[in-house]
C-alpha cells in the first residue's frame, strides 16, 4: 500500500454501546476488547480519536480497557454539538463488536486527500467480510450494498463544508442523503463480527471461507 504524506487532519471513530450492567454486558465488553480495541490499538495511523455513547457505569472499565483518553457521551446529541463545533473533517463509524484491518485509518486518510476537492460532503465505504468470533475465521460477504442502492455499516461522512454528522441517518440510510460514495476496493479490511448474542448480524450472506 501507497502511503499519501497528509497534513494533520481531524479524524473521530464513533462507537455506539449502550447496555445496563449485568453479563450480557460484560460479554459484549470483553468482545469489544478482543476486536475493535485491539484493532484501535494495531492501526499504523494513529492519528484519530475515538468517541463512544456508553452509560455511567461503562466509562471507566473501557477507558482502562483502551488505555488511552476516550470522548464519551451520553447520546448521538453531545457527538454532533461536538465534531460541528469542532470541524471534524473525517468522521467514521464502528459498531462496538466489529474489525478493523491495521491499515483502516491510512486508507480512510488517503481517500479523503485525494477527494477533498470536491464542494460536496462525500462518503467512504468498506465492503465487509463475516468473522466468526472464537474460530476466527472470515468469510465472504456477499450481499453487495452497491446493486442495493445502500451502504454498509462500515462508513465514513467527509462533510467538507456542511454542518452534518455520520450520525445524522442510519447507514442504509445515507445513499440517499448524497451524491459522491466512494466504495473502497479493499474488501479484506473490515468485517462484520458474528458471536451468538448480536441483536442484526448474523451469517446470512455467508460465502466462502477467505482467511
Amino acid at each position: 500500500m501507497i502511503n499519501i504524506k497528509i497534513k494533520k487532519m481531524k479524524h473521530i471513530i464513533f462507537t455506539r454501546f449502550i447496555y445496563d450492567e449485568g453479563s450480557k454486558a460484560d460479554k459484549r465488553l470483553e468482545i469489544m476488547k478482543e476486536t475493535l480495541i485491539k484493532c484501535l490499538h494495531s492501526q499504523t495511523n494513529q492519528n484519530f480519536v475515538w468517541s463512544l455513547m456508553c452509560k455511567e457505569h461503562h466509562r471507566k472499565i473501557i477507558e482502562n480497557m483502551y488505555g488511552k483518553e476516550v470522548l464519551f457521551w451520553n447520546g448521538s446529541d453531545g457527538f454532533k454539538k461536538f465534531v460541528k463545533e469542532n470541524n471534524y473533517e473525517i468522521q467514521t463509524r464502528h459498531d462496538s463488536d466489529d474489525i478493523m484491518c491495521p491499515d483502516y485509518v491510512q486508507l480512510i486518510q488517503n481517500e479523503y486527500e485525494l477527494n477533498k476537492f470536491r464542494k460536496d460532503p462525500f462518503l467512504i465505504e468498506f465492503q465487509p467480510m463475516f468473522n466468526s468470533y472464537g474460530s476466527n475465521h472470515f468469510y465472504e460477504f456477499t450481499l453487495d450494498y452497491a446493486k442495493q442502492g445502500s451502504t454498509s455499516a462500515f462508513l465514513t461522512l467527509c462533510p467538507q463544508e456542511t454542518k452534518q454528522t455520520i450520525w445524522d441517518h442510519t447507514h442504509t440510510g445515507w445513499a440517499s442523503k448524497i451524491k459522491t460514495i466512494i466504495r473502497h476496493k479493499n474488501r479484506k479490511c473490515v468485517a462484520a463480527t458474528v458471536h451468538g448474542s448480536n441483536t442484526t448480524t448474523g451469517f446470512s450472506y455467508r460465502g466462502k471461507r477467505i482467511l
